[in-house]
């Protein structure tokens, strides 16, 4: 029997395109050509293909998922169990007793407060507590040294114990905690502050304590930041952050750290980064931004994002936290204790090594112990010229040695480098918050304040020295000693020394000796206006500021007081929050003001140390006070009194 027409045909056509049919399907197969043979490939090349990725589809899958396993599990690792702030330790002792004992054992070493006596420390399971009624009597003994009597008859009402009178003049309940409190600003809150002394007509107890507790150091102090994870924070909007005209005006902690470490670098990071490192400890602590920066670090996968964009995101926001902590400590090393040095390490070793950033890795250990060995990051401007000698008297050698005696050259030399070495040493946090005027934070500012007093104890002295000449013509030429020794600070760029004379000189005492000032010559009496125009406060001290803007590169000292007072304006005038949003702004210009105070800090003078005048200039003591100076000036020139009068 013959095939139909059409098979025939159709076999042709498969046989023509080198496709055959299967006999019992009569169904097309495809046949291999010659190529195909001579480099392998089978009838079951497509299915291998196609499973190969397949599986390598599943692999990614399942790579992807077990990162987002190990981001979960880190991120509830850095939370934590959901307890309050401040009862974390009590959780931790607790469930831990020996750390307990092992911290209570190293806290005289450590210097750490003792955990029985944190203001906000919860409860804890010990059992072997000193007895209550034992409490109470040494808080009764002490308020018996005080002499809040009243407040004593309160107690023993409320807590039926009656006070065992001791005769003891001194309190035993400070001692108690001066072993436990060490350098924390929180003792200051210990000062009985709901007692009102003009109630009970007793002496007033802040000042005892303050005479307890001045100088127990400085610890910072965590203000109150709502505990949000950086990433449940939400997207920008006005209960969060305000920004104008692109610069950040406020924001909550969260925002601020998020612009902080953002993916691209818009223009105005660079001074964004820079105003935030200087100022952030006006509103938050170092370990705070340490907490919030490891926070940001994790970064967590959005749902519309691919795997390959979200690796593409998470590393630009890692290598920006590792580049901010770098310049963190770069400019501002002295902000971290070793208790912060010791959780960056515990983050560069646990995360950044395990997650592959290996030169981030790297560049922060440099980092550390190139600040930690004391190098300077900064190029210093030191000259390699010889430095000049120094111009001593010949009684150098004398226990009768006196300032006057000394060159105003050399003079001047010598104490520009006390100021200059007290000058460099200010950190920001010095003059954030007015530190240097509160009781409570005035610690904070040891460089400021040594810098004000050596102003005022110098001041001081060159009105008492020129009050002290007894003779018109000595003092015309005292008078003369001291407008040379302006000059000296004038040409040694030491504007904080060259208006301290300035202000002894024209210290109301001293400028209304008439006589004394119409005899002066005419080029002292020039020499003292021109500089007195410089520093005058006019404007806004625009002479001053103008005359700085010409300074490049070289060693000086700006004259403290007019930051000082820029600050305390600017401090003053705008508030602290917008909306309960942190003001930005308001650091932003304090940065600026701290940056043009401390702008000169890494350049030195060339002068020689001179051990003598040195101690001179150190231990400035003026007895005379002002009623005395003020007395001493009618003595050496009475009112009405004529010129043949004068000696």
């Amino acid at each position: 029997m013959s095939e139909p027409k059409g098979n025939k045909q159709q076999k042709r056509r498969f046989t023509t395109m080198n496709i055959s049919t299967d006999e019992k399907s009569n169904k097309p197969i495809k046949r291999k050509s010659k190529v195909e043979e001579l480099l392998g490939f089978t009838d079951n090349t497509d299915k291998i293909l196609k499973n190969k990725q397949k599986r390598q589809r599943e692999i990614e899958l399942q790579r992807e998922k077990q990162i987002q396993e190990e981001i979960e599990l880190e991120k509830k690792a850095l939370k934590g169990p959901e307890i309050k702030k401040h009862e974390w330790l009590s959780y931790v002792f607790k469930n831990h007793p020996e750390v307990l004992e092992i911290r209570e054992k190293t806290t005289p070493i450590l210097k750490h407060e003792s955990f029985s006596n944190l203001i906000e420390r919860s409860h804890t399971e010990v059992k072997d507590n000193i007895a209550k009624s034992d409490i109470l009597q040494l808080v009764m003994q002490h308020l018996s040294t005080v002499g809040l009597k009243k407040s004593i008859r309160c107690l023993e009402e409320e807590s039926n114990l009656r006070y065992e009178n001791q005769n003891s003049k001194k309190s035993k309940l400070v001692p108690v905690l001066q072993l436990g409190i060490s350098n924390v600003d929180n003792i200051w809150n210990l000062s009985t502050e709901n007692i009102d002394p003009k109630d009970e007509q007793e002496e007033d107890p802040e000042q005892y304590y303050n005479d307890d507790f001045v100088g127990l150091g400085n610890e910072d102090t965590e203000i109150s930041i709502r505990n949000v994870n950086i990433w449940e924070e939400g997207p920008d909007s006005e209960e969060n952050i305000i920004i104008e005209k692109e610069l950040v005006k406020a924001g909550t902690l969260n925002k601020l750290i998020e612009k902080l470490t953002p993916p691209d670098r818009p223009k105005s990071y660079p001074d964004y980064m820079k105003s935030f490192l200087m100022c952030y400890q006006s509103f938050t602590t170092p370990r705070q931004v340490l907490w919030k920066l490891i926070e940001r670090y994790h970064v967590p996968k959005k749902n519309d994002q691919t795997f390959t964009e979200y690796k593409t995101h998470r590393k630009f926001i890692q290598l920006r936290v590792g580049n901010v902590l770098k310049k963190w400590m770069e400019d501002h090393f002295s902000d971290f204790n070793d208790r912060l040095i010791v959780e960056i390490h515990q983050f560069i070793d646990k995360t950044l090594a395990r997650d592959g950033h290996s030169s981030l890795v790297q560049n922060l250990r440099n980092t550390i112990k190139r600040m930690q060995k004391g190098a300077s990051l900064e190029i210093e401007r030191e000259t390699k010229e010889k430095p000049p000698d120094p111009m001593l008297p010949k009684n150098i050698w004398s226990f009768d040695l006196k300032l006057t005696d000394i060159d105003e050259e050399e003079i001047a030399r010598q104490e520009t480098l006390a100021v200059h070495h007290l000058y460099i040493n200010i950190k920001p946090i010095e003059l954030l918050n007015q530190a240097w005027i509160k009781e409570k934070t005035r610690h904070r500012s040891p460089n400021v304040l040594a810098l004000s007093l050596r102003f005022t104890r110098l001041s001081n002295w060159v009105s008492s020295t020129i009050l002290n000449v007894e003779t018109i013509k000595e003092r015309i030429k005292m008078v003369s000693s001291m407008i040379k020794l302006a000059n000296h600070f004038f040409k040694m760029n030491n504007y904080h020394s060259l208006q301290a004379v300035l202000s002894g000189i024209n210290n109301s005492p001293i400028n209304r000796l008439k006589f004394t000032w119409e005899e002066s010559t005419k080029n002292d009496k020039k020499s003292f206006n021109n500089l007195t125009s410089l520093m005058s406060p006019k404007n806004n001290s625009k002479n001053y500021q103008n005359h700085l803007l010409n300074l490049f590169n070289k060693p000086t000292v700006p004259y403290l007081v007019f930051y000082l007072n820029e600050l305390t304006i600017k401090e003053e005038n705008q508030p602290d929050n917008i909306d309960n949003l942190i003001n930005f702004s308001k650091r932003r210009e304090i940065f600026q003001i701290v940056s043009d105070l401390t702008k000169f800090q890494h350049y030195h003078y060339n002068y020689i140390s001179v051990h003598q005048i040195v101690v001179l200039l150190n231990n400035l003591r003026v007895k005379m006070s002002k009623r005395q100076m003020k007395s001493k000036s009618y003595k050496l020139e009475p009112r009405k009194s004529n010129r043949n009068n004068i000696k």
